[in-house]
């Protein structure tokens, strides 16, 4: 509960901030644009559908303000039951519910098929959250689509990063993360295609 509330404080102190230096959703969707190719059609179809069902989403002082899009355990520090946040270098403007979306996606095996808003765990979140921030169960049914943007994002940047499958010469560490990276790549492709 005590993570859940210190999220819904962040939001309630983020309220109505426009934070003109930071990126918007509908800057990540243009970076995703960018770095996808042409020929990652499944990804481009997603692209397509999200960036359709993000622009009908309404955006209001409530709803929407800066986030940090990274809030997951590793990026608190715990004295007790007080909560403090680091790593705000994502931070980003956005819908409130994106960040609970972003910070529980390892709850969900990052697959928006596998949100399941009766678990008891995320149950537990959001009732800290509501101790100081009100979220609607219209806005937590958008949290599978907020996970399949995540995915898109770190899809579109694991696709920049990694470049084509020509042949390198590489040390094994990095030739062993390259496949780990691109086996997570395929992963969220499968998710892409049963969301499609």
């Amino acid at each position: 509960m005590c993570w859940g509330k210190a999220l819904g404080e962040l939001h309630q102190a983020t309220e109505g901030y426009k934070a003109a230096a930071r990126p918007t959703w509908k800057d990540h969707l243009a970076m995703v644009s960018e770095y996808l190719p042409a020929t990652e059609q499944t990804a481009q179809l997603a692209l397509s559908e999200l960036q359709e069902q993000l622009t009908r989403l309404s955006i209001n002082e409530g709803n929407y303000g800066l986030i940090h899009f990274d809030f997951e355990l590793d990026n608190t520090v715990w004295n007790g039951e007080k909560v403090g946040i680091i790593d705000f270098d994502d931070c980003a403007n956005y819908w409130f519910v994106a960040d609970i979306a972003f910070a529980l996606r390892d709850l969900f095996d990052d697959s928006a098929e596998k949100v399941e808003l009766q678990n008891e765990s995320f149950k537990n979140f959001i009732a800290g959250y509501r101790q100081v921030k009100e979220v609607t169960q219209k806005d937590l049914e958008l949290i599978p689509m907020f996970l399949r943007l995540h995915n898109l994002i770190t899809f579109a940047k694991l696709q920049r990063a990694l470049g084509t499958d020509e042949a390198r010469n590489e040390q094994g560490w990095l030739e062993e993360l390259r496949k780990k990276l691109s086996l997570k790549m395929r992963i969220y492709l499968n998710g892409f295609s049963r969301n499609a």
